[in-house]
């Protein structure tokens, strides 16, 4: 399966001010997901739900390269997971559509900070 995005994952743990990062290429399987959280001293799990001390930025996204090192809120992996299988399965000119929308957002300022998952799952 293509890799789609990069997604950076940071934690902060909350003692002593200590932030941990790792990062991870979606679309991944569960055991890919549970060590990049682990690296990033995240908890992983079947209701794993990020939370506030939890931030994912979009390192790499070859199809939206406007969206890189942008913040990504999502409520779990399973959404960053399904909106990388669905940026894999589009065809060409499904992703110049989605360029085409995405850029629009971005120059808009729309997505000026953050991306809501949800928003470019919709797209696609």
């Amino acid at each position: 399966m293509e890799k789609t995005l990069s997604i950076g994952i940071t934690v902060d743990d909350g003692s002593d001010m200590r932030v941990h990062y790792s990062s991870i290429e979606l679309p991944a399987k569960d055991y890919e997901i549970e060590d990049s959280l682990q690296a990033a001293r995240g908890k992983y799990g079947e209701n794993f739900l990020l939370g506030e001390d939890v931030r994912l930025e979009i390192e790499s996204a070859p199809m939206l390269p406007l969206l890189e090192y942008k913040r990504i809120t999502a409520r779990t992996f399973d959404e960053l997971n399904f909106l990388a299988k669905r940026l894999g399965s589009l065809n060409e000119d499904e992703k110049l559509v989605l360029w085409a929308i995405a850029h629009k957002k971005v120059s808009d300022g729309e997505w000026e900070q953050s991306v809501d998952v949800k928003d470019l799952i919709n797209l696609t």
